[in-house]
C-alpha cells in the first residue's frame, strides 16, 4: 500500500504536516505541491505543479538551500528540471481543481491509495513562502468545483488536516495512523 502526505502552501501547511509525521506510527512520504517543497525542509517523494515555469525556478532554489531535488519532479508540461510532464491536466482531464489536486491525480495514477491533504485549504488568498506569507493573484475558493467534480473517485483515499478540504473531504481515519 502505498500513502503520502500531499503538502500544498496555505498557512499552517507545514505544520499540519509535520503534527500528522508525529502521531503516526511510520513516517508518511511527502509529495510537494507548488512553493511548499521551498517551505518543507525535510525530504520530499515527490514535487509537482500545474505552474511549470515557477516549478523550475522553485527546483533551483530548492537545489541551492541544498535540500533533496532527487525525486520524481512534474509539471503540466516539461521544462528544464523536471523529470518528466503530465499533460493529462491540460489534456483528457478529470479534474479541474488547483496544482494540489493535479498531484493528488498524479499520486493516484502512480498506485498511492491513501492520501493525506496538508496546506490545502481553498479558503482565503495568501499562501506560505520561506520566510513570509504572500497574496495570491484570486480566492482558492474557485478550486473547490475540481474538487467536487473529483469526489467520487478520491472519497475514501483522500483526506485532509485542514480547511474547507477538511470539512468537504473529512479528517484520516484514526487507523490510518498506525
Amino acid at each position: 500500500m502505498k500513502y503520502a502526505v500531499v503538502l500544498a502552501s496555505a498557512p499552517g501547511g507545514v505544520e499540519e504536516a509535520r503534527e500528522w509525521d508525529a502521531d503516526t506510527v511510520r513516517p508518511w512520504p511527502v509529495l510537494a505541491v507548488n512553493r511548499a517543497g521551498l517551505c518543507y525542509q525535510g525530504e520530499i517523494a515527490a514535487w509537482g505543479s500545474v505552474h511549470a515555469n515557477e516549478l523550475a525556478e522553485w527546483v533551483t532554489l530548492r537545489r541551492e538551500l541544498e535540500m533533496n531535488v532527487n525525486c520524481p519532479i512534474f509539471g503540466e508540461s516539461f521544462l528544464p528540471g523536471q523529470d518528466r510532464a503530465c499533460p493529462t491536466y491540460y489534456g483528457p482531464v478529470k479534474w479541474r481543481g488547483s496544482s494540489a489536486l493535479y498531484v493528488v491525480q498524479w499520486a493516484l495514477e502512480q498506485g498511492y491509495s491513501r492520501l493525506v491533504l496538508a496546506g490545502v485549504h481553498l479558503t482565503g488568498n495568501t499562501r506560505e513562502h520561506p520566510g513570509e506569507v504572500l497574496a495570491s493573484p484570486g480566492p482558492y475558493e474557485q478550486y473547490r468545483e475540481g474538487w467536487r467534480d473529483a469526489f467520487t473517485e478520491i472519497r475514501g483515499r483522500v483526506y485532509s488536516l485542514g480547511g474547507w478540504t477538511r470539512e468537504f473531504l473529512g479528517p484520516p481515519p484514526g487507523h490510518w495512523r498506525q
